[in-house]
């Protein structure tokens, strides 16, 4: 090998050290940074949740999640129908109650995603709020030095003066609304501001909604209770029929106060397109606050609820509660009330029970409780129809369908004033042994 081709191999290697020094690409020898930490870490989900990527993606989950709690029965709205729901569906039911969707308003996955949402939404808007407040009380700022850093921007000559094309720069800006002043030689302007004040007011009130949502599930109180003409009622648990209430509820938070309802109104449209449609509801009670308040008297209409303190008395359906007297064979009145009646749909179609405790003697001489079968119709169309042709009183039928035997009543297990439980009951016989069938009477109004 000669000299010659020894110097340029040495030349090479030189330059291929120097090249390798001045190179950017990665080097065969790894960096190890640092990690984040706890804090890095906590930071890093911090801004990941109060973004506003995740603050939607939270709001369409909440969205998604409220879908179940309104196509499931709900125990906290009616316990009756989930209680049907887990016999009917047997196989269903218990992934429902491990998923929590018979109540999903308190399931802890609606919320989780609702505290998140509340915490994403209140770190996302407070400091946008302070910084566009903030930008409020300052001003646009002034034109950098030099143009061509901008990413966009023109230039042309004029013969006016200066003064005159800095005026007419203000005039124009403010013309179009943007908020201009002048710094120096240039005029300095924003825009924007009401576009994102109108996004600051929905997220805030976006949270207002979650916070008063929230409030009324701690604090909430719901209750119904069935009255018919001559009823009274006193604010207090045991006087319900059905009531719900809030984790943060206490006894105390019920306003004292009583009504009795005396008459209740309902007027239907006789004729037209619109017959049988509603056109009054309305009930006159009279009601007292506290235990020494002074009777008063008023009306009680759809969308006119009584107000007493912090509670509102509305009107939630209505239907008809004959009067049955029930005799036994020496005619003696074993039984005489008013019998609620439910309604089936929107001519008031009704079914009900009436529940003898004790009225009937059976062939032994022993006594049976006595159930009977209530199917009601206001305006009766003659013929095979079993469907009401009107809600008023124009035509009024009650069919009854009589059973003895024993009612279930003190087996201690709830039942419901609509409903007839036959398991121990046997429908009467007639004089050739057959089963009797139901009779009916005319009622009058």
């Amino acid at each position: 090998m000669s000299a010659t081709e020894t110097d340029k191999g040495r030349e090479q290697e030189e330059l291929g050290a120097a090249g390798s020094q001045l190179s950017t690409a990665p080097q065969e020898e790894t960096v190890s940074l640092p990690g984040l930490g706890v804090i890095g870490w906590l930071r890093w989900f911090w801004r990941q949740l109060t973004s506003m990527r995740v603050a939607l993606l939270l709001l369409l989950l909440l969205s998604l999640g409220a879908i179940p709690g309104s196509l499931i029965p709900q125990t906290g709205a009616d316990a009756t129908k989930v209680e049907d729901f887990r016999a009917a569906h047997t196989t269903l039911a218990p992934v429902y109650d491990r998923l929590g969707l018979f109540h999903v308003y308190s399931s802890v996955w609606f919320s989780a995603i609702y505290i998140l949402l509340f915490v994403s939404l209140i770190g996302c808007i407070v400091p946008r709020t302070w910084q566009f407040v903030g930008q409020l009380r300052g001003r646009p700022p002034g034109a950098p030095r030099r143009l061509d850093r901008l990413p966009a921007y023109t230039t042309w000559r004029t013969e006016a003066e200066p003064e005159q094309v800095r005026e007419a720069a203000l005039a124009l800006m403010r013309g179009r609304r943007f908020r201009a002043h002048v710094a120096g030689d240039a005029v300095a302007a924003e825009k924007g501001y009401v576009r994102e004040l109108g996004n600051l007011i929905f997220h805030i009130a976006l949270i207002v909604l979650l916070v008063a949502f929230a409030s009324g599930q701690m604090y909430k109180s719901d209750g119904t209770k069935l009255m018919v003409e001559g009823d009274g009622f006193s604010n207090a648990l045991p006087m319900y029929d059905d009531f719900k209430s809030g984790s943060m509820f206490t006894t105390d938070d019920l306003s004292p106060f009583s009504f009795g309802l005396k008459d209740f109104t309902g007027t239907y449209e006789l004729t037209g397109p619109n017959r049988g449609t509603p056109r009054t509801y309305q009930a006159k009670v009279t009601y007292s606050e506290g235990a020494d308040g002074k009777d008063r008297t008023t009306e009680i209409k759809v969308n006119e609820p009584l107000k007493i303190g912090d509670a509102k008395v509305y009107l939630v359906s209505h239907g008809y509660a004959p009067v049955i007297t029930v005799r036994d064979g020496k005619g003696k009145v074993v039984y005489q009330d008013a019998v609620p009646l439910l309604p089936l749909d929107g001519n008031v179609t009704s079914q009900g029970v009436i529940k003898v405790m004790d009225g009937y003697r059976d062939a032994r001489g022993g006594k049976d409780q006595l159930g009977v079968r209530a199917f009601f119709l206001p305006t009766y169309g003659g013929g095979a129809s079993v469907l009401s042709q009107f809600p008023a009183l124009l035509n009024p039928v009650l069919n009854l369908e009589p059973y003895h035997g024993d009612l279930g009543v003190n087996s201690g297990i709830p039942q419901s004033v609509y409903q007839l439980d036959k398991t121990h009951m046997k429908g009467f016989k007639d004089t050739k042994g057959s089963s009797s069938g139901g009779t009916s009477s005319r009622v009058r109004p």
